[in-house]
């Protein structure tokens, strides 16, 4: 996954994703998250999006994605 951070792209490889997904997502369930629970999830379309909901659905969790365009 690419994303523009400063004036650059960098990349993150698959493996990485998969690593920070299940950091995400342990540490949800370590906060007492479980199967079924709804997390609610307000973000900018940016790779820690993808990693967060991914992060959720790995955990058992419901993503309600929110838009941060929820005023427009």
């Amino acid at each position: 996954m690419w994303e523009k951070t400063n004036d650059k792209y960098e990349g993150t490889t698959y493996a990485g994703m998969q690593i920070l997904i299940h950091k995400f997502a342990a540490g949800l369930m370590k906060y007492g998250i479980k199967k079924g629970d709804r997390i609610a999830l307000i973000s900018e379309g940016r790779n820690y999006w993808v990693v967060s909901e991914l992060g959720i659905l790995f955990a058992g969790a419901i993503n309600v994605p929110i838009s941060t365009k929820i005023d427009d």
